[in-house]
């Protein structure tokens, strides 16, 4: 279903129709609206605390002006906790051990997820100067620390940020420097980081600018961004399989088009890293540090794939006035 935005009903007082969290532009197209009991239903997790229910309507739009594919309506900003807590009390309940640090089955789940992580860790490592005495990791959406953990063992100082208390808990009892992003500046201060960490969050984030001005605010000269993420070409994908998993229009509410995010980041002074600006190897360790970057990743530099995409980013500082 796609045309002109007409009529749009807002499901309740906590959510809000908005302009473009990219651009600003108010100009929109709708592409899609589904009852929110077209998706697929995650065991454990209850949407009632925000008022949504099976007959909610959901709506997505495309920004005419950049691109930029959204949930609109959505949950207002100062809602948006709710989600990460109140609605994933079930699950946490169920799945206790799975979220208890201290058992086998925490153990062995984390474990297998490193294997994920540590692609991306590696990938952001292949363009720092690993001679730098002192490297600081800073991962927006730390979840339970994983990235984290993987980073202290090479050899950086770790911090994170989540808006799940549960899991910010479970960070806090592994020992690692987490806080909730209201509260990190008063934990934390004046922390920059060389490699900022944002997986598999940015769809996630109400307000993707005040997000990406938060984690600029955190960069060093030259720090290094990992960001990964949906495009628009998900929403397609699943709804010609006829069952929206990835996009699933509650948590996963911005879908960025590779050009709109590049201009997104230019915005805030990230400029794209191609692995084919990367200087002239120089030795066998070169090649070898290089190399397991590109097998962790699993793919050469920064490809979409079935509606997902991966990007590296440099900060030089300067924003960009051509950018959004």
């Amino acid at each position: 279903m796609a045309g002109m935005v007409t009529h749009i009903e807002i499901p309740n007082h906590r959510f809000e129709r908005i302009a473009c969290p990219v651009c600003g532009s108010g100009d929109q197209r709708l592409v899609i609206s589904v009852l929110y009991g077209e998706l697929k239903q995650k065991k454990g997790l209850d949407y009632s605390a925000v008022g949504i229910r099976s007959d909610t309507r959901l709506y997505v739009k495309e920004c005419i002006e950049c691109g930029f594919v959204f949930v609109n309506p959505r949950i207002k900003k100062e809602y948006e906790d709710i989600v990460y807590n109140e609605c994933k009390k079930k699950m946490y309940e169920k799945k206790k051990a799975l979220y208890d640090p201290d058992s086998s089955a925490f153990l062995i789940e984390t474990r297998e997820r490193k294997f994920a992580y540590v692609g991306p860790l590696l990938e952001a490592m292949a363009h720092m100067n690993l001679k730098k005495k002192d490297l600081v990791l800073f991962d927006y959406g730390c979840g339970i620390g994983n990235s984290m953990r993987l980073g202290i063992a090479f050899g950086m100082d770790a911090y994170g940020v989540d808006i799940d208390a549960k899991r910010l808990d479970i960070c806090r009892r592994l020992g690692l420097k987490v806080a909730h992003p209201d509260r990190f500046d008063r934990s934390f201060p004046k922390i920059k980081a060389d490699i900022i960490l944002w997986q598999s969050n940015i769809e996630h984030v109400v307000d993707p600018r005040s997000a990406m001005n938060y984690i600029t605010q955190k960069a060093t000269p030259g720090a290094v961004l990992y960001v990964n993420g949906l495009t628009p070409k998900v929403i397609f994908l699943e709804k010609k399989q006829g069952l929206f998993v990835k996009a699933h229009f509650v948590e996963h509410i911005n879908y960025f088009p590779i050009r709109t995010l590049d201009r997104f980041a230019a915005a805030f002074g990230w400029r794209p890293i191609h692995y084919t600006n990367m200087k002239i190897l120089k030795n066998l360790r070169d090649v070898l540090r290089t190399g397991m970057a590109f097998c962790a990743a699993g793919v050469l530099g920064h490809v979409t794939y079935r509606g997902y995409f991966r990007r590296l980013y440099r900060y030089d500082g300067k924003a960009d006035g051509n950018g959004i």
